[in-house]
């Protein structure tokens, strides 16, 4: 899991993460923007001060909102994973995408579809 929130008496817990469908991982997502006020560390702690809520996300959580905030497109962040990593870019994209609708619902990035 990329995501995990802070308990408020700093324990932590996984979120349950919901399926994603095939069909909606192939949705094109025409924008991804940091919510402005986000706070990350670079060892992956992240804060949003518009919910008071704390996350933890790994090293590739990290990479993918560091990527966000440059401005890349799901394309582009991609593209970086896979070289990164060395994965296969279609095999890395469903969770990409399911690791993007739980930033956004947890109003730590929009995104544009």
């Amino acid at each position: 899991m990329i995501l995990k929130k802070v308990k408020k008496n700093k324990t932590s817990r996984s979120f349950i993460i919901n399926s994603i469908s095939i069909a909606q991982h192939k949705t094109k997502i025409k924008s991804m923007k940091v919510n402005r006020n986000l706070a990350i560390s670079e060892n992956g702690f992240v804060f949003n001060p518009s919910t008071g809520d704390s996350f933890s996300v790994n090293e590739i959580g990290v990479f993918i909102i560091n990527k966000i905030k440059e401005g890349k497109s799901k394309n582009e962040i991609l593209e970086a994973i896979a070289t990164e990593y060395n994965a296969e870019k279609t095999t890395i994209e469903k969770d990409f995408v399911e690791y993007l609708k739980n930033l956004s619902n947890h109003q730590l990035v929009e995104i544009n579809d």
